[in-house]
């Protein structure tokens, strides 16, 4: 189950969101709310939150300013919803790897779709991940026997994984 943290500063908006979505069946949970970005940002440090959902124009904080002290350090995806059209904001939200930006007002049917993506994207990473994760304890394997067991191709391949997975 994936942690959906949901973050708007108009009340009726923000409950609009969680109630409206059927969460269980997208594989998520909203595990909180936060009615500024200040309180976003104490959430999303405390919680770990697999999706962000949040407003752009929000009070003390807003939500790209958020987004942009987190992001990096506690790996979700986030999604935008703002009554702001303006281009100016899609990309610089861009810039921090947000690829939904939905308008108000939200249409659920479409809300729903970009979670389903963003639920999507996390699940490719996971599997990718633990790929990854797998791979890596074969190659330590490898290392363990000696190197006249493990082929140059092996070899080259181990160095390629060491150097490009971080």
């Amino acid at each position: 189950m994936l942690k959906v943290l949901v973050i708007e500063d108009e009340r009726i908006i923000r409950e609009g969101l969680i109630l409206s979505i059927p969460w269980l069946s997208l594989n998520c949970e909203v595990i909180a709310q936060a009615s500024n970005g200040e309180e976003g940002l104490q959430a999303i440090k405390t919680l770990y939150p697999d999706i962000v959902i949040c407003d752009i124009n929000m009070p003390i904080l807003s939500g790209l300013d958020m987004i942009k002290q987190t992001i990096n350090d506690y790996h979700y995806k986030a999604m935008i919803i703002s009554g702001y059209s303006e281009l100016s904001y899609a990309k610089e939200a861009m810039k921090y790897g947000i690829q939904e930006y939905i308008l108000k007002p939200v249409d659920h049917q479409e809300l729903t779709h970009a979670i389903l993506r963003l639920v999507d994207q996390i699940k490719e990473k996971r599997i990718f991940n633990d790929f990854i994760k797998q791979f890596k304890e074969e190659i330590n394997i490898l290392k363990f026997k000696s190197d006249y067991e493990v082929s140059w191709v092996v070899r080259k391949m181990i160095e390629y994984v060491s150097e490009h997975s971080h």
